[in-house]
């Protein structure tokens, strides 16, 4: 009895195993790697030290924003200012603004330059003070 039910196994294991290898002769798995990199690069002076007196404007080293992608695209040119006392604003031939984010365009394969503008307010007080300014493309 114990000899028929081991062959009986054995028997619905090699069935299984068998179903089971034409199933998977007839399909067939797929896989794509996918490389995905940004449609814009920023060059220029990334890291800038300035240093100047309170109630002073000074000029910032340009900042060059490439559209690398065959379409325009529209990106987001923000400040993280937590100091209420230094004013930021971007001015080039493509960008003007009056507060320390703007939204421009970039035409496919183009490209705009700006310098950051930073104001500081005759109130300040002396210190080392860190402005971060981040470029995002919008979807």
């Amino acid at each position: 009895m114990k000899k028929q039910f081991l062959i009986l196994g054995i028997i619905c294991l090699l069935s299984v195993v068998f179903v089971s290898a034409l199933l998977i002769e007839h399909y067939e798995v797929f896989q794509t790697d996918i490389n995905v990199i940004q449609p814009i690069s920023v060059e220029g002076n990334l890291i800038q030290y300035i240093s100047g007196m309170s109630g002073e404007v000074i000029l910032g080293d340009e900042i060059i924003i490439s559209n690398i992608a065959n379409w325009d695209i529209s990106v987001y040119v923000v400040s993280d200012n937590n100091e209420s006392e230094i004013s930021v604003i971007y001015m080039g031939a493509d960008i003007d603004s009056s507060s320390n984010n703007v939204i421009v365009t970039i035409p496919k394969n183009g490209n705009i330059k700006f310098n950051s503008i930073y104001e500081l307010n005759s109130k300040l007080a002396s210190g080392i003070f860190t402005i971060t300014t981040e470029v995002n493309p919008l979807a």
